[in-house]
């Protein structure tokens, strides 16, 4: 049993009547149940960090696959559309595999039941990547836009209550967009309203999960924790391409591939709502250390049934004890921290340049993944188009690195102790890997997949770290003395400066490639990772510093211990060189 929970437990966590009141407005019913179960019991730190690990895993794997269904259904709103769905076209195979394309989307051509075989109005017409970049490009820059309110906004409201309405609302949005396809709704406008209000409830998202994994995990091993904790990202891509492509044929109720991850998104709402844990005081554990010299200072819980709290001396400490929290007394509790300005925030060592660095690391990472599905479908690998699906399918492999690359920066960055030094390898070996898979991508399949996965690798590695352990880190930073209510605002600040890089880089890319090729476009994304690192120099050389005087300090300590040595083993010294010499 933890030792930190041991004096929690006398009478279990929930069978105390004065516990069970204080508990009532912070811990939903459901976690309320679960409680219950011996392992809460017997391993109560362990067990909820996990229980946490895993439910912000699948809320925000939720999100990631609410809002690719439009991209998937968008080959079936407008076939043979040469167009990605982050904007205008370009690539100079298309038109040699444009008519192919087209007849593989509309096997179904001949069938007269089929109504909308050429399309669904008003995205089949003759400017059908302006009319679907329009769609997308609402919901990015809305996202981009809201994500800073949304932070600001999370840190002074109940996160359990700010998710809850997030997920809700976004699952209700969604849903509209599939109930669009039985209604027989072709009204332009329809659609980009209601992906602005997407992107407004999908901002919700990000800055308060990140601010409840605070809650609950300290520095150590953040950033392997958190790098394993952000695989979320690409489990939701993954599941948000495959389920909605089960409708997203000619011929199909297209419907569904909205309405299906909308309710998924709604009933993992409800998830949130009855058994999200905001706080590990809501449970009468202790909050982790988000520093070495925390454990000195941080503020103990003592329960209301432990004999030496229950010790009343005078009246006047009879008094207090009317005013003592229920789930048991916390030294300071008069002093509760407030949320901070989104210029103090931004003011906090690091933020402005992790938020720089993040702008460049997303829009390469964004561009890839909106844009890798179109590149390989019209160009060959091994002498040969793929195809649709193999397309897709050799596309997720970006996200398979992805998981594998947030790990092993996030590894990476626990070992040597230096999260911007970390980042700007990946994004330097990022550079010669996208050179390599532009002129030799198309060798052979093999090779491909190859490239494909360490792209993933390298771009994802430095995104995912900036977004999930550097946040928590600069969230907790020592400037705001232990202040928790910082969290959700600089994840905000930090990724809504890399959503707006997001938002720009596909359209960028989409400009590039039409007006100059795929060589150009390739070029800025490679000078992009590089500019992407020389945000970081600062805290490079800090760093930097850091491991030097660290080396020098060691190298100190061994002179010094070598000359305690000498002066120690002095008188003996002689006589044993002596021995030396005379055996030699």
């Amino acid at each position: 049993m933890d030792k930190d929970y041991k004096s929690t437990l006398s009478v279990g966590p929930w069978e105390n009547d004065q516990h069970s009141k204080g508990k009532l407005n912070t811990v939903p019913l459901g976690a309320r149940l679960l409680s219950y179960i011996g392992v809460f019991k017997l391993f109560p730190t362990k067990s909820y960090r996990l229980y946490i690990l895993i439910l912000t895993f699948i809320c925000y794997a939720s999100y990631h696959m609410s809002r690719k269904p439009f991209s998937v259904v968008s080959s079936v709103l407008a076939p043979g559309c040469k167009h990605h769905h982050s904007g205008g076209g370009g690539g100079e195979n298309e038109s040699d595999f444009e008519d192919f394309l087209f007849l593989s989307n509309n096997s179904n051509a001949g069938n007269e039941s089929c109504e909308y075989i050429d399309g669904w109005p008003p995205f089949n017409g003759s400017y059908c990547k302006t009319v679907i970049g329009a769609v997308d490009y609402a919901w990015l820059f809305t996202y981009a836009i809201f994500m800073i309110a949304s932070g600001f906004i999370a840190d002074r409201v109940n996160l359990r209550y700010f998710l809850t309405a997030g997920m809700m609302g976004c699952g209700i949005l969604v849903g509209l967009l599939g109930v669009s396809y039985f209604a027989g709704i072709h009204f332009l406008p329809f659609f980009i309203i209601v992906q602005v209000f997407v992107g407004m409830f999908e901002s919700t998202g990000w800055p308060a999960t990140v601010a409840v994994m605070g809650n609950w995990f300290g520095k150590k091993n953040r950033g392997l924790l958190m790098g394993i904790w952000n695989a979320h990202t690409s489990v939701g891509n993954i599941l948000g391409t495959a389920v909605p492509s089960i409708w997203a044929k000619p011929c199909h109720e297209w419907g569904w591939s909205f309405l299906v991850p909308a309710f998924v998104m709604i009933f993992v709402g409800l998830l949130m709502f009855f058994f999200l844990v905001l706080d590990p005081k809501d449970v009468g554990l202790p909050p982790p250390e988000h520093h070495q010299d925390q454990a000195k200072k941080e503020p103990t819980i003592k329960p209301l049934n432990d004999p030496k709290t229950n010790e009343i001396k005078d009246e006047s400490e009879l008094s207090d004890e009317e005013h003592r929290p229920l789930l048991g007394s916390i030294q300071d509790v008069d002093k509760k921290p407030k949320a901070i300005s989104l210029w103090r925030a931004a003011l906090i060592p690091g933020v402005i340049e992790f938020a720089l660095s993040l702008f460049f690391a997303k829009m390469v990472a964004y561009t890839f993944l909106f844009w890798l599905p179109y590149y390989v479908r019209y160009h060959t690998i091994g002498g040969r188009y793929v195809g649709d699906q193999k397309a897709d399918l050799l596309a997720t492999l970006y996200d398979v690195g992805g998981i594998v690359g947030g790990i092993t920066t996030g590894a990476l960055s626990d070992v040597i102790n230096a999260r911007a030094i970390s980042c700007v390898i990946m994004m330097y070996l990022a550079v010669p890997t996208l050179f390599a898979y532009r002129f030799a991508g198309g060798i052979s399949l093999g090779t491909s997949i190859a490239l494909i996965l360490f792209c993933g690798l390298f771009i994802n590695g430095p995104y995912a770290l900036i977004t999930t352990a550097v946040s928590g880190d600069l969230g907790t930073h020592k400037s705001l003395k232990d202040n928790q209510k910082a969290k959700a605002t600089v994840t905000a600040i930090i990724d809504g400066t890399g959503s707006l890089g997001a938002a720009l880089g596909p359209l960028v890319t989409g400009f590039i490639s039409d007006q100059f090729g795929w060589d150009s476009a390739f070029y800025v994304l490679m000078g992009s990772c590089f500019i992407s690192s020389l945000m970081l120099t600062r805290l490079i050389i800090s760093e930097t510093k850091y491991f030097y005087l660290k080396l020098y300090s060691n190298s100190q300590k061994i002179r010094s211990f070598h000359a305690s040595v000498r002066k120690v083993l002095g008188p003996v010294l002689p006589l044993f060189e002596m021995c030396c010499n005379q055996c030699c």
